[in-house]
């Protein structure tokens, strides 16, 4: 009797786990947790994954912009990690909008004032079109604003021949705060043809803001940075220079005199209409080693060669 009993418990005790698990099954299929999504449901982007955007150049033999690279040409490559492309584009129709950063510090005051005095603030005008619009800013241990944005290009080259009477040429030079103020307050929406155009030794001793936090800021609102140094560059400067310049598809330039000048807005502007626009999914909040290759045989692609 006390095997039977045992046998029969044990009977039951199955027959409850039985049952019990039918009806869980029952309700899990009831709430649709079982239930496979249709062909047809849309399928959302993974909670963990953002959109990256990234400006590149492809330049052909001399140095010249390729206005016809097709998206099945372009490689992205994250952390040696082939990355799928959402879009590829190429807007040459969309007005510029350029901020000029204009150090007025005492290491670059003269070089500066020699520039006006020569009529520099004309050459605006070969970078900037009529559709276009621009900002100017001066900076030494902080930056100002001199004149908001605007189409008017005769109130720019006003602007930039009064940078010193905003500023007292005193105290050290905030680059990167300069550089983290004009995105942050003026360059906030990102735009097809973003440019910071900064005239400076590129020589920081006054900033609170790290360089890379001035680069995040640089290509989270989709800017390109150019620099332009008058003269000779020091070492160092040169090294921010370039900085500046590779992380945000940009260029340098060591400008000795004001034809040289000329012909490196005509660069830049040539550059900037012919940007493409490529967009990819990754992790968020991790930065990443960014590779971009072109499949065609002697081209040189500029892009940023990191995500911060």
């Amino acid at each position: 009797m006390k095997n039977g009993a045992t046998i029969q418990d044990l009977s039951v005790l199955i027959t409850w786990v039985l049952l019990g698990s039918f009806g869980f099954v029952c309700v899990m299929v009831q709430t649709g947790r079982f239930i496979a999504k249709t062909p047809n449901e849309p399928q959302l982007a993974p909670t963990n994954t953002e959109l990256v955007t990234i400006p590149l150049l492809v330049l052909g033999p001399g140095d010249d912009p390729l206005t016809d690279v097709d998206q099945r040409e372009i490689r992205v490559y994250e952390n040696n990690k082939e990355q799928k492309i959402e879009s590829f584009s190429r807007n040459p129709d969309a007005p510029l909008k350029v901020g000029f950063l204009i150090d007025v510090s005492h290491s670059e005051a003269g070089a500066v004032r020699a520039l006006i005095s020569q009529g520099g603030a004309k050459l605006l005008g070969v970078l900037l079109h009529k559709e276009d619009f621009g900002f100017v800013a001066a900076f030494g241990s902080q930056a100002s604003l001199v004149t908001p944005s605007t189409s008017n290009l005769s109130k720019l080259e006003q602007g930039f021949n009064a940078v010193f009477t905003t500023q007292q040429t005193k105290g050290g030079t905030a680059l990167f705060d300069a550089i983290y103020w004009a995105c942050q307050t003026q360059l906030g929406t990102a735009g097809d043809h973003h440019a910071l155009i900064i005239f400076s030794d590129m020589l920081d001793n006054a900033s609170e803001h790290t360089s890379d936090e001035a680069i995040k800021l640089v290509q989270h609102s989709k800017t390109i940075v150019y620099t332009v140094v008058l003269g000779k560059p020091t070492s160092m400067g040169a090294k921010t220079a370039k900085l500046l310049g590779v992380q945000t598809a940009g260029l340098s330039f060591a400008v000795p005199n004001l034809g040289a000048l000329k012909e490196v807005m005509d660069t830049i502007r040539i550059y900037l209409m012919n940007c493409y626009t490529v967009a990819y999914r990754a992790r968020q909040h991790r930065s990443g080693a960014i590779r971009v290759q072109c499949a065609r045989v002697g081209v040189r692609v500029i892009a940023p060669p990191q995500r911060y």
